[in-house]
């Protein structure tokens, strides 16, 4: 950008004709930040939608996907079972089909010394259901017409 003339040189014609040029530079400049300011609107626009506001399918998302929002309302209710309801868990069968036992380690692995006193810490069951399997039945009506011999 050139440097402006010194201004005390300029006649007041000289000066006029200076300042429409940078009024007109002003009008300029200000229709193109106009248009860039859209433009920058319109990209971060582009920059917010993802599958969940937009038609987008879910595996677009990439990398960047939005965490989940719960839709409970904050702080109205506490987790978990509300005070007076008589909880109904599944609770731990007494006939158990396969027990398996996870055996820890029988040497410290810091100080390599021999570990004693093993005892059950935690208990937990699986509840399975059998596989699917395919069942055919035959159903077969024998024939009741009498023959003449």
């Amino acid at each position: 950008m050139p440097s402006l003339p010194d201004l005390d040189q300029l006649s007041p014609a000289q000066k006029d004709e200076l300042i429409r040029a940078l009024w007109q530079q002003v009008h300029e400049f200000t229709a193109h930040i106009t248009v860039l300011q859209e433009r920058i609107k319109q990209l971060e626009g582009q920059l917010t939608l993802h599958s969940r506001n937009s038609s987008r399918p879910p595996s677009s998302g990439g990398l960047r996907k939005p965490a989940p929002k719960s839709l409970r309302a904050a702080g109205k209710k506490p987790n978990g079972g509300q005070p007076g309801h008589s909880g109904n868990a599944l609770r731990q069968s007494e006939h158990v089909d396969e027990t398996i036992v996870h055996r820890s380690a029988l040497h410290c692995s810091v100080c390599h010394e021999e570990l004693h006193e093993h005892r059950i810490a935690k208990t937990r069951q699986v509840f399975e259901l059998p596989p699917l399997a395919m069942r055919t039945q035959a159903h077969q009506q024998p024939c009741t017409s009498k023959s003449t011999t």
